[in-house]
């Protein structure tokens, strides 16, 4: 069977039916916002079997990112640019087996939940979020760069997690409330002492020297914020005197 089709100067032309079941098969794959078309577009790339690195906005509760890895096996480095939402690591797809380094700053992300599908990850950037359990990042052995600035991590013990990810080098935190915990900087280097550098400064000597004592410690654990601490001090310097 063979089907016809107009061609540039109007005349019929003759179509296998391998040609016609190749032509559907490409309508529906532009109905997806991820397709090979859409892709090469915004990458300027010929060769997306070759392509390490993407930047593109999306919306993931609109449109499912989990094609990207099937038409761009090599890709490395993908950043989400504002105003992308990124409603589940899971709609990355499962086949992003060679990414390295993600950004998705101000994407609305509310937990890491899936983010095993992403087992070679290197770096992740998700400031300015919405995230407060890191737990699901625990044993994330590939995991060196982790940017959590602007977000709800409030409790000693997400940070607690973090230690599991034996390659983490630089954490950032800023901006989120455990950062106002009782001796914060020692604290984190505490729970996490193969780290090199916290909140974008260098880790010193002066915040490798363990907390004061065991009553600190345990302040920590229990998220006693430092102002609240320090009143207490204050009161017990005024009963004394």
């Amino acid at each position: 069977m063979v089907s016809e089709e107009l061609d540039g100067r109007g005349a019929a032309a003759l179509l296998s039916p391998e040609q016609v079941a190749r032509a559907v098969e490409q309508e529906f794959e532009e109905l997806d916002f991820i397709c090979a078309r859409r892709i090469r577009e915004i990458s300027g790339a010929d060769d997306l079997a070759r392509l390490s690195q993407l930047e593109l906005c999306i919306d993931t509760g609109a449109h499912t990112l989990s094609p990207l890895g099937h038409l761009c096996p090599a890709l490395a480095q993908l950043k989400l640019r504002a105003p992308s939402k990124l409603r589940s690591f899971r709609d990355l797809g499962t086949s992003l087996r060679r990414l390295r380094v993600l950004w998705a700053p101000r994407c609305g992300v509310t937990d890491l939940d899936g983010i095993s599908v992403l087992p070679g990850l290197e770096e992740l950037y998700v400031s300015f979020n919405r995230i407060a359990d890191v737990t699901p990042l625990a044993m994330h052995e590939r995991l060196q760069v982790l940017d959590l600035e602007g977000n709800d991590v409030a409790a000693a013990q997400q940070v607690d997690q973090l230690a599991t990810c034996d390659a983490l080098s630089s954490l950032t935190l800023a901006g989120n409330p455990v950062t106002e915990l009782v001796a914060y900087r020692r604290a984190v280097v505490h729970l996490v002492p193969h780290l090199a550098v916290l909140d974008e400064e260098p880790v010193s000597d002066a915040d490798r020297v363990p907390c004061v004592s065991e009553h600190i410690l345990s302040l920590v654990y229990q998220n006693v914020r430092d102002k609240d601490y320090q009143k207490q001090i204050a009161k017990a310097a005024e009963r004394g005197g």
